[in-house]
């Protein structure tokens, strides 16, 4: 009543989605006839046949869709698209405020339930789900065999768990603090106007997007978590593979990695490292211009670039998203033809450049230009090699002009660019 979440329960005969002012009041539902009651504004009613197909719409914003012997939800909260469940196994989405709070999913039905501007419950099958909201903090959730719980304090996010592993999505002020997941979930991450991170499959697959900035990639068969505090990463790791980002104010710290490493990292407009599995993945990002994407066998990666999405990639090919200012310019190849950028790289702390398949003069001559790595050291030019593999470096100040009309990749690594 009001704003207060009364009851969720489900039978074997009615479903009905009783709405009051700006809060969902009850969900209950069978194999039968859907129900759905709105006041004011609202949808009054719907009911049909064995198979039920309900569209559920409450003002602006799209409550949940279900059809056939299977429930299929699509749940749209603001311009948020907040949940998706299909087949024998429903993913259910929540969303609190912009912010989504938690998943789960079983073998049959997915109830969703949404009080004033927030999402705040799902329920399903056979075991009861209860929601318990006080003022502005969600108390709890439990489901199934397992216990879900949601537990929200203030603007923070306190936990998430179900299945026989446990998921949490911690969030604290602006930060993510960390997230998990098992063997089967696919989760939809979305804080502010940010991806924060897809899941998939039995493998895992991770996109973190702090700010405007792509933080990490990876996927394993257990758990991938971010840890990041204020304006730093702190670091990252998951299960039997360990992948550790760490990083203090502007400057990447350290990687360490077991037999599987990803890393993403972005300073400024330019993503400045990446690296991962037996094949690299390449997300390379100069000024308003994406350079490069390349993944391997067996990842999904979708890169968000301010408001617009650059790259979406899976299974055995790769899949290459360019954009250049607002222009899509590339799709399966890089494009990126005559290439001359000027610049000086001026640290102290210059840890690592990478750059596949340029034409350098520092001046520095070659045609084939493998790798240059530069580290911390210093050094006297000319260096000319036309088959020069590595280069190490350190404590060195460089102007260069970078030309070429088959450039597939250059990663910076904590530089400044001028």
């Amino acid at each position: 009543m009001d704003s207060v979440l009364i009851g969720v329960g489900h039978c074997s005969a009615v479903t009905c989605l009783c709405h009051m002012n700006s809060a969902l009041i009850g969900v209950g539902y069978c194999s039968d006839v859907t129900c759905l009651c709105h006041m004011d504004s609202a949808l009054i009613g719907v009911g049909d046949c064995s198979d039920v197909t309900c569209l559920c719409r409450i003002d602006s914003v799209l409550i949940g869709v279900e059809y056939c012997s299977d429930a299929t939800c699509l749940c749209h909260m603001n311009s948020v698209l907040i949940g998706v469940g299909y087949c024998r196994d429903v993913t259910c989405l929540c969303c609190m405020d912009s912010m989504l709070i938690g998943f789960g999913y079983c073998s049959d039905v997915t109830c969703l339930g949404h009080m004033d501007s927030v999402f705040i419950g799902v329920g399903y099958c056979s075991d009861a789900t209860c929601l318990c909201h006080m003022d502005s903090v969600l108390i709890g959730v439990g489901y199934c065999s397992e216990v879900t719980c949601l537990c929200h304090m203030d603007s923070v996010i306190i936990g998430v768990g179900y299945c026989s592993d446990v998921t949490c999505l911690c969030r604290m002020d602006s930060v993510l603090i960390g997230f998990g997941d098992c063997s089967d979930v696919t989760c939809l991450c979305h804080m502010d106007p940010a991806l924060i991170g897809v899941g998939y499959w039995r493998d895992v697959t991770c996109l973190c997007l702090m700010d405007y900035m792509l933080i990490g990639v990876g996927y394993c068969v257990d758990v991938t978590c971010l840890c990041r505090m204020d304006s730093v990463l702190i670091g990252v790791g998951y299960c039997r593979d360990v992948t550790c980002l760490c990083h203090m104010d502007s400057v990447l710290i350290g990687v360490g990695e077991c037999s599987d490493v990803t890393c993403l990292v972005r300073m400024e407009s330019v993503l400045i490292g990446v690296g991962y599995c037996s094949d690299a993945t390449c997300l390379c990002h100069m000024d308003s211009v994406l350079i490069g994407v390349g993944h391997c066998s067996d990842v999904t990666s979708l890169c968000h670039m301010d408001s617009v999405l650059i790259g979406v990639g899976y299974c055995s090919d790769v899949t290459c998203l360019c954009r250049m200012d607002s222009a899509l310019i590339g799709v399966d190849t890089v494009v990126m033809s005559c290439v001359c950028v000027t610049w000086t790289l001026c640290s102290s702390e210059l840890d690592t450049v990478v750059m596949s398949r340029v034409c350098v003069t520092w001046p520095l001559c070659s045609s084939e230009l493998d790798t240059v790595v530069m580290s911390r050291v210093s050094v006297t030019w000319p260096l000319c090699s036309s088959e020069l593999d590595t280069v190490v470096m350190l404590r060195v100040c460089v102007t260069w002009t970078l030309c070429s009309s088959e450039l597939d990749t250059v990663v910076l690594s904590p530089v400044f660019v001028t």
